[in-house]
């Protein structure tokens, strides 16, 4: 790094605290993103009663004041992962009801994620508070995120790029009511406007809209949430192509099958009224940044 030091006016700041941030800021979402996907897994809907005794209240109390920043028109989830700090966040991923499907997504031992997360609150820390950091700081931050990595490649992998799953695409009867009524949906379904898919993995269902014709290349990210705002609860996730024109939606097998009908109902519905010419880019990260939205692309990113 050839400049240590830029000035604002009259103060210095330091460029290390920039480039540490900006990974912090990947890290800590990602391992939101592992803590949310586990307790789904394991709770469903019903997934914040798996939260540590006397936690939750705690976090509803921070919710609580999230109104209050909305004259900011900033990203505001009501996830209660997203308003924990990082110590809550770290004892989220290493509680004992949730820690095999975590270590199932990341492949992580725990005493090892435990020692490597104290060590990034430590950093984190120091630049939340606007500590001055230097060169040396990075060379630390180096180590730990490199430690880190192949844990959110895996992650990655489990829940975005997974290969193995079942993928529904005829209209034939299926002893899976899901699938069934699924197959039901697509017999009268306008392909023109909607060619949908049904992938299977071994936690999720994920109803995909494939390539078509659209009013617009890209995903309204705002109107994506709008239309299941309703049933927000019910959903893991939005996966968006970053490419475009393709989106699907993410929720866990575990809900009841009027919980299924209700979501697969709400694609239908707004599958053809979520499109815009307005890149994501340029669309409001309130929304693009909003946590239930995982972007992927258009192919796996190969390792260097």
């Amino acid at each position: 790094m050839s400049t240590n030091v830029h000035f604002v006016f009259e103060l210095p700041f330091p460029e290390t605290n920039a480039c540490v941030y900006r990974e912090l800021y990947e890290y800590e979402q990602l391992f939101r993103r592992l803590a949310h996907a586990s307790l789904m897994d394991k709770g469903g809907t019903g997934w914040a009663g798996l939260l540590p005794a006397g936690l939750l209240p705690e976090l509803k109390k921070r919710l609580s004041k999230l109104s209050s920043r909305i004259h900011l028109n900033c990203e505001n989830s009501r996830n209660p992962v997203w308003i924990t700090t990082m110590e809550e966040l770290r004892t989220i991923l290493t509680m004992d009801s949730i820690w095999p499907i975590v270590r199932e997504f990341s492949g992580y031992e725990k005493s090892f994620l435990v020692n490597k997360l104290s060590e990034a609150i430590e950093i984190r820390n120091v630049i939340g508070h606007n500590r001055a950091t230097t060169s040396d700081t990075v060379t630390v931050w180096q180590g730990i995120s490199t430690s880190l990595r192949p844990g959110l490649d895996a992650l990655k992998t489990s829940l975005l790029y997974r290969g193995d799953d079942t993928v529904h695409l005829d209209f034939l009867e299926h002893s899976n009511v899901v699938v069934s009524s699924y197959s039901k949906r697509c017999k009268g379904n306008d392909w023109s406007r909607f060619q949908p898919s049904l992938p299977e993995s071994k936690y999720f269902y994920t109803l995909t809209h494939l390539p078509v014709d659209t009013d617009g290349d890209w995903v309204r990210v705002a109107a994506l949430i709008d239309a299941f705002e309703s049933i927000a609860q019910n959903i893991f996730c939005f996966m968006i192509n970053k490419a475009g024109n393709e989106f699907s939606v993410v929720w866990p097998k575990t809900l009841s099958y009027d919980a299924h009908e209700q979501i697969m109902d709400k694609l239908w519905e707004s599958a053809h009224q979520v499109w815009t010419h307005t890149p994501y880019q340029e669309q409001s990260a309130a929304f693009v940044c909003d946590p239930q939205i995982w972007f992927y692309e258009n192919r796996k990113p190969q390792k260097e």
